[in-house]
């Protein structure tokens, strides 16, 4: 069983931050896909970083294997700043904002991109872009086949779209901002040799060992076994009766030297 721990925080606040950049509006394909897919990267970066520290600390390792943390940490921290910076872009309004709609907008049109240019519309409930004549879906020309006629919208994409990519803007900065802390944090925290990093993962098969040896354990204390003293016999000298005492071993009693003599 997993306790809880500093590494778990960061994996469920990974997933949580990869959920928020998956829904939100796209400014822009490429900085959509990064700020969906970094969580993933900064996740799986804090995963092995442990194991590349090992690896870089060996007296046998070579140049490259010891650069690895490093190099990995400092992509990280740039794409987190790069991305940060073209998202907070998107969230101050300006005419460089203004200019990426307008010609994003109309690329859309010009490759009759009819799919893309109606979930706008109905996504926000609007036709067009600087009106609802401007380049609305339905493209074909006629009566009845405009977007205003057909769903009875009144109001233009543009501001809209604006307000929306702008939040969703920062919902992205946002993420990019808590990756770059979440960065940070685990460094701190695995500047020591990653204990707390290397303990989560290692955590159920410990637990898995532990159980086994208890399981191992006999249901019942070994008692001591008790050494029986051995008893030293005595020899007895010739003529001696059980009753009288020997003396030490090799030696004969008063008694008997007494005999001896009157013998």
């Amino acid at each position: 069983m997993v306790s809880f721990s500093p590494a778990l925080v960061y994996l469920l606040v990974s997933m949580v931050l990869f959920g928020v950049a998956a829904l939100s509006l796209p400014l822009s394909p490429v900085i959509s896909i990064l700020a969906t897919l970094l969580p993933i990267l900064g996740f799986l970066n804090a995963y092995i970083h442990p194991s590349l520290l090992r690896v870089a600390h060996a007296p046998t390792s070579s140049r490259l294997r010891r650069l690895a943390p490093l190099v990995l940490q400092t992509l990280q921290a740039l794409l987190t700043t790069i991305l940060a910076t073209l998202l907070f872009e998107g969230i101050i309004p300006s005419p460089a904002l203004n200019c990426v709609l307008e010609n994003d907008w109309m690329r859309m049109y010009r490759n009759h991109d009819d799919t893309r240019i109606r979930r706008i519309q109905d996504m926000m409930n609007c036709c067009g872009f600087n009106s609802v004549k401007d380049r609305a879906y339905p493209f074909r020309s006629g009566p009845g086949s405009q977007c205003a006629e057909m769903f009875g919208r009144t109001e233009a994409c543009r501001k809209p779209w604006t307000a929306a990519l702008r939040s969703s803007s920062g919902a992205d900065f946002a993420v990019a901002i808590a990756v770059g802390l979440l960065q940070v944090i685990g460094l701190l925290l695995m500047r020591d040799g990653a204990s707390w990093w290397t303990a989560w993962r290692t955590a159920g098969r410990d637990d898995t060992r532990d159980a086994g040896r208890e399981s191992r354990r006999p249901l019942l204390p070994a008692v001591p076994e008790v050494e029986e003293e051995s008893v030293e016999t005595v020899p007895r000298s010739y003529g001696s009766t059980p009753g009288e005492d020997a003396g030490p071993r090799g030696e004969q009693s008063p008694m008997n030297e007494r005999a001896a003599w009157e013998d």
